[in-house]
C-alpha cells in the first residue's frame, strides 16, 4: 500500500516539476544526516547559490535539522513535493527516492558500501528488480571506490537495461577522507572518548558484523555468536587486558525491539567493558572507526573503509557458508588479499589473536596494505574534493 502511495505522490511531483521552470535546489537523500551525503553537503555549502535541502523519512530528525539551521523536509509531505518540483540535482547514498522516479534532475549516487557483497539484484524478487531498473535509469553517476565496482554493482547485463545507464566514477567516498587525516582523527577521538566515557589508555575494539537479510527477520544469535559462559569469559579477558568492546549492529537489526533488548542486557550487565554504540546513539560510523584500535567484523564493507587506517581486523567465520548461499559474496572470503586478517570461528581464536597483537606481532600488516589497493583506486584523502568539484561543475 505504501509503495502505491509513493508512486501516486511521485506522479503528483512530476506534474509540479513540469509546471515549475525554476530549478534551483540540490536535494540530499540518506537514512540519517550522515555518510557520504553529509560530507558532500558540508563541502558544497557556501560554494554555490543553489539551495541545499535534505529529504528524510524521520519527522523527528527533520525537525532537529531545521532547528540546527539545516534545511530538511519529510519525504511524504507537501513541502517535499514543492521542493522536488525545483530540483536540479539529487545526491543520494542509496537508490533515489521512489517519489522522484518520474522527474529528471541530475542524480549522483554516493553509495553507502562497496566491495564485498553480491548485488541485491541477484536475489530480490522480479517485482523489486523492475523497480530497481526504473530507479537506476534515472541515475547519472555512481561514485565508487574502484573500477572493480563496475563489474558487480548493479551490473547492466543482469538488470537488462539497454538505454540510459549510470556512469561509474571511481573517485573514492567522501566519508573516508577523515580516516587518512591524522589531525581530524585526533580531534574525533578526543570527542568520542569523552562522549562514551572511555578511559584514555583503553584499547578500543569495535564489534560490527553485517545484517543477515533473512525473511524471518534479524536474530540476535546472528550477531552475537557467544553464549552466556563465553560472554562472561570474553568480558573478563577484555577487562583484565584493558580493552573496551563497542557493539554496533547494523541499523536494520535494531528495528526489532527484542534484538535491542538483548544487546542492552549485555551492556547493562557489563557497562564498563561492553558499550552499545548503535546508529541512534552515534550516527557517524566513520567517527567511531577513528577511535577503533581493532575491528571485529565479517562480510560487512565496514572493513573496506577501515583498511585506510591499516589497523588490525578480525573476521568472524561463524556462518560463512550459509551467508554465501543466501546472499552471496563477490570476494573470496578465505583469500587474505580480500580479507587481510584471521578468520575466526571461536572465542578462543579471537583471544589468541588479541594475545598475538598484544605481544607486538602483527603478521597481517603487509597484506592489509596490498588489500587497501585491491579495494581503493584513490586512498589519498581527497575524495570529498574530487566528488565535490564534480557536483559543482554539474550544477
Amino acid at each position: 500500500m505504501l509503495d502505491i502511495v509513493k508512486k501516486l505522490f511521485g506522479v503528483f511531483i512530476a506534474i509540479l516539476y513540469k509546471l515549475t521552470p525554476k530549478k534551483d535546489i540540490v536535494l540530499f537523500h540518506s537514512d540519517l544526516y550522515r555518510d557520504n551525503a553529509k560530507y558532500l553537503y558540508e563541502y558544497i555549502k557556501g560554494k554555490t547559490d543553489y539551495s541545499l535541502v535534505w529529504i528524510l523519512n524521520d519527522k523527528r530528525l527533520v525537525k532537529e535539522l531545521n532547528k540546527n539551521g539545516i534545511r530538511a523536509v519529510y519525504s511524504l509531505s507537501l513541502k517535499c513535493a514543492l521542493t522536488c518540483a525545483r530540483l536540479k540535482m539529487i545526491i543520494t547514498t542509496n537508490l533515489p527516492p521512489i517519489s522522484t522516479m518520474y522527474i529528471n534532475p541530475i542524480i549522483v549516487q554516493v553509495f553507502h558500501g562497496f566491495g564485498t557483497k553480491q548485488n541485491p539484484t541477484d536475489y530480490v524478487y522480479s517485482r523489486q528488480i523492475k523497480q530497481v531498473q526504473k530507479q537506476l535509469r534515472n541515475i547519472d553517476y555512481i561514485i565508487c571506490l574502484s573500477k572493480r565496482d563496475n563489474e558487480y554493482f548493479f551490473p547492466k547485463e543482469k538488470l537488462q537495461i539497454d538505454d540510459k545507464y549510470p556512469e561509474y566514477l571511481p573517485l573514492g567516498l567522501p566519508r573516508n577522507d577523515m580516516l587518512i587525516d591524522s589531525t581530524k582523527m585526533k580531534i574525533c577521538t578526543k570527542k568520542l572518548v569523552e562522549n562514551f566515557g572511555l578511559k584514555r589508555n583503553e584499547k578500543v575494539i569495535l564489534y560490527a558484523p553485517t545484517w543477515r537479510e533473512k525473511p524471518e527477520g534479524s536474530d540476535f544469535n546472528d550477531y552475537w555468536f557467544f553464549d552466556k559462559k563465553e560472554t562472561e569469559k570474553f568480558e573478563l579477558y577484555l577487562r583484565e587486558g584493558n580493552y573496551v568492546l563497542l557493539l554496533r549492529p547494523h541499523h536494520h537489526c535494531l528495528r526489532d525491539s527484542n534484538f535491542r533488548d538483548k544487546i542492552m542486557d549485555i551492556t547493562n550487565e557489563y557497562p564498563n567493558t561492553f558499550k552499545f554504540v548503535g546508529a541512534d546513539i552515534w550516527s557517524d560510523t566513520q567517527e567511531i572507526l577513528c577511535i577503533t584500535d581493532i575491528l571485529i567484523t565479517d562480510f560487512s564493507s565496514i572493513y573496506v573503509d577501515y583498511l585506510l587506517t591499516n589497523r588490525p581486523i578480525i573476521y568472524l567465520d561463524m556462518d560463512t557458508e550459509d551467508y554465501v548461499k543466501h546472499r552471496g559474496l563477490v570476494i573470496d572470503y578465505y583469500n587474505d588479499l580480500h580479507t587481510p586478517g584471521p578468520k575466526v570461528s571461536s572465542l578462543d581464536q579471537i583471544v589468541n589473536y588479541l594475545e598475538e597483537l598484544g605481544s607486538g606481532v602483527d603478521k597481517y600488516e603487509k597484506i592489509r596494505k596490498k588489500s587497501l589497493y585491491f579495494y581503493h583506486d584513490n586512498a589519498d584523502g581527497n575524495s570529498t574534493e574530487r566528488v565535490g568539484k564534480l557536483v559543482l561543475e554539474l550544477l
